[in-house]
């Protein structure tokens, strides 16, 4: 890949030694990568972003994809180190301030290694800069140059919309990461901290769509839904759609009693958003 320059500072990448095809969540392995990456951007004023990558083979069959970004920023403190990787409600405020924007993108990202089986870290020095990592889990297959393979990787292409859409969410990181790939494949979108505050939300402005969390304390997405289904102000025929890591058929059949019209499985990704959303509102 081409080096990419702005005035004074240069971004560049190594390459691997052979075509290598990976089989592991590329939606969250970008995801990762593209907030390490803007945040050494926002932070490298002038210098240099490199992009390394490599396969770590342990053992036979046992290989790790290892990705470090490394910058000549501003870099972070010692004691700030390890604060890196938790939402800014859980760190000091000086933190928060000095590295605006940037921790609840850290925060997704070490969720998202770990839930891939690996992990990321940072090593910095104030002044000179830092050194970001991730290391995951993969299966490998290298395939030279002249091979020509167009049956490996299949993609399907995202589909874009408009609309409006409320994603009920209690827990902070998943609110915050729906919202930013639902926004990113068109939409306008809201969000409520719990059932109370969705049911405020409907009575004030309406919506295309609602994406439901159903475990929630206070009031769950079963009681929000037989609440929101009550307003005059929501429209009878907006979907609701109930999230959850695991859903029962108990819980499907408690979804349609509810009024709710489906579910979408948890990690929610940009693939299932965008299929849901056009199943939903694509003839909107």
């Amino acid at each position: 890949m081409p080096n990419e320059k702005e005035p004074g500072r240069e971004i560049g990448d190594y390459p691997f030694d052979a075509r290598p095809v990976i089989t592991t969540d590329i939606g969250r392995l970008k995801q990762i990568v593209l907030n390490f990456i803007g945040d050494a951007i926002k932070f490298t004023n002038k210098g240099s972003i490199t992009v390394k990558s490599e396969i770590e083979s342990e053992s036979p069959g046992n290989n790790y994809l290892r990705i470090e970004i490394k910058d000549t920023g501003i870099g972070i403190r010692d004691d700030d180190l390890e604060k890196l990787f938790k939402p800014f409600s859980q760190v000091d405020g000086s933190l928060s301030r000095q590295f605006g924007g940037m921790g609840l993108g850290l925060a997704i990202s070490r969720k998202f290694a770990q839930a891939l089986g690996g992990d990321v870290g940072c090593k910095s020095e104030v002044g000179v800069g830092s050194s970001f990592w991730i290391r995951i889990p993969v299966g490998l297959k290298k395939i030279a140059f002249e091979e020509k393979d167009t049956t490996t990787i299949s993609a399907t292409p995202l589909k874009t919309g408009q609309g409006s859409v409320l994603l009920v969410e209690d827990e902070l990181v998943n609110r915050e990461l729906g919202a930013v790939l639902i926004k990113s494949i068109g939409y306008e979108v809201f969000c409520a901290r719990d059932g109370f505050e969705a049911v405020k939300l409907c009575k004030t402005r309406s919506f295309d769509i609602v994406f439901l969390d159903i475990r929630m304390p206070g009031m769950d997405g079963f009681e929000t839904a037989t609440k929101l289904r009550e307003l005059d102000e929501l429209d009878k025929q907006t979907p609701i759609v109930a999230v959850s890591a695991h859903v029962t058929p108990r819980d499907k059949e408690h979804c349609l009693e509810v009024g709710m019209n489906g579910s979408l499985r948890k990690p929610l990704t940009l693939q299932k958003l965008s299929e849901t959303l056009d199943n939903w509102l694509g003839s909107n």
